[in-house]
């Protein structure tokens, strides 16, 4: 496992042992949420900002947004979140 720290919103409110990450979906291009414990997904980043409890979309590996079932995604970094105007939902960052 990489030791390099990367952005995350909250703790998962469903699992209570993972960190919600941006992810990027490699397909259509759109940031993601990802629980890196349970693998829960969410498209709406903001509404899952403001309530960690609210119901996933997906589960990891297919895509919320394009519905890719074997979708791959990339780690967003701090820049993509700056981008698309989602870094200000990051709580900070983690290993």
């Amino acid at each position: 496992m990489s030791n390099e720290e990367r952005p995350f919103i909250e703790s998962c409110g469903f699992c209570g042992n993972g960190l919600l990450r941006f992810y990027r979906c490699n397909n259509c291009d759109d940031v993601v949420a990802l629980c890196d414990e349970c693998e829960l997904m969410w498209v709406d980043i903001e509404s899952l900002a403001a309530d960690q409890n609210l119901p996933s979309d997906t589960l990891f590996p297919q895509c919320p947004s394009c519905g890719l079932e074997n979708a791959e995604f990339s780690k967003a970094s701090i820049e993509e979140l700056e981008e698309r105007k989602l870094a200000r939902f990051s709580a900070g960052e983690s290993v």
